[in-house]
């Protein structure tokens, strides 16, 4: 692996803000006036500090970890996000939201296993789209208020003839 530079993000001569390729064919390093003969490498005349090593192997460890798909945690944070905006109650030992409706004792269950995650997105605005009961619901827990909608029609598979019925959240 070659040694890394600046915060780990230059690993090479090429990847440097401080490379620049001329039409000629020429690559320079600006910071020295050097010609860089490999911009796949670190050149020798290199001005940047070398990062150290020691946190270079923690971030790379960070990496590896956030790479292998450690969602169990964001998961985590993300019912305890939802969790708290809608006074909503985890079920002990599980990833199932229990969601207080208005209506005096009804809840609706978000059950992280039956959440559809193509059709839920985080950006620009988190929307939650789930099945409960034979239902489909779209949570938007940044709405104020958090909004909650019962798909009542989706005919032929297609998004853009759904209906929807609110359902009243008791936030």
């Amino acid at each position: 692996m070659p040694e890394k530079r600046i915060l780990q993000l230059v690993g090479s001569c090429g990847e440097c803000p401080r490379y620049q390729y001329y039409s000629g064919g020429t690559s320079k390093c600006i910071e020295v006036d050097q010609i860089v003969r490999d911009k796949h490498v670190v050149a020798p005349f290199c001005p940047l500090a070398p990062y150290p090593a020691d946190i270079i192997a923690d971030q790379a460890e960070t990496i590896r970890v956030m790479r292998e798909g450690n969602d169990t945690l964001f998961v985590f944070l993300l019912l305890e996000r939802i969790g708290k905006k809608l006074n909503a109650i985890r079920k002990d030992g599980t990833m199932v939201l229990e969601i207080p409706l208005k209506e005096e004792g009804k809840t609706v269950c978000l059950d992280l296993h039956y959440v559809d995650e193509e059709r839920s997105r985080l950006f620009p605005r988190p929307e939650i789209r789930f099945k409960y009961q034979d239902s489909w619901y779209i949570l938007d827990i940044e709405a104020k208020p958090p909004i909650l909608k019962k798909v009542v029609r989706h005919p032929g598979g297609s998004e853009a003839g759904e209906l929807y019925e609110s359902v009243p959240l008791a936030v």
